[in-house]
Formats: structure tokens, C-alpha cells, sequence
């Protein structure tokens, strides 16, 4: 598996994880250009706490670029492990 091919996996790992993550709330969140984007900002914070993960500088554009740098990293860390 190439790195193109690993960041595909772990982007679509935690897309699946948060939706997993939204049939566990109690509170239903409604999504379209009408509705306000408030709860789903708070509930990516509430998922990214559950799972540790530091979304302070998230960046929302360049996460989709094919060889971003961080997942590039780690594929090459799990290659050497």
C-alpha cells in the first residue's frame, strides 16, 4: 500500500468513527445551508476529546492533499515498525 492509499484509509477510518460517534448521542444534528453548524462543531469537539485528538490547527483544506505531510509520517513509521 502506497501513502495516496493509506491516508485514504485513515481519513475514511475516522469519517466512519465519527458517524459511529453521532448514533451514540442522544441529541439529534441536523445538517443543511439552513441549519445553524454549532452542533456539529461541538460535536467534533466533544468526538476529537473522546479520542485525544488535538483539532486546535486543524487544517480543514489541506488535509485532502495527497501527500500530506503528517500521514506521510506515520505511514513511513508503521512501514519501519
Amino acid at each position: 500500500m502506497g501513502p495516496d492509499e493509506y491516508i485514504a484509509q485513515v481519513v475514511a477510518g475516522a469519517l466512519f468513527d465519527f458517524a459511529g460517534f453521532l448514533t451514540t448521542r442522544d441529541e439529534p444534528i441536523t445538517a443543511s445551508a439552513r441549519h445553524d453548524a454549532t452542533p456539529w462543531v461541538d460535536a467534533i469537539r466533544e468526538f476529537a476529546s473522546m479520542r485525544g485528538l488535538d483539532i486546535s490547527d486543524a487544517d480543514v483544506t489541506g488535509w485532502s492533499h495527497p501527500m500530506a505531510e503528517c500521514l506521510i509520517e506515520c505511514y513511513l513509521h508503521d512501514k519501519a515498525a
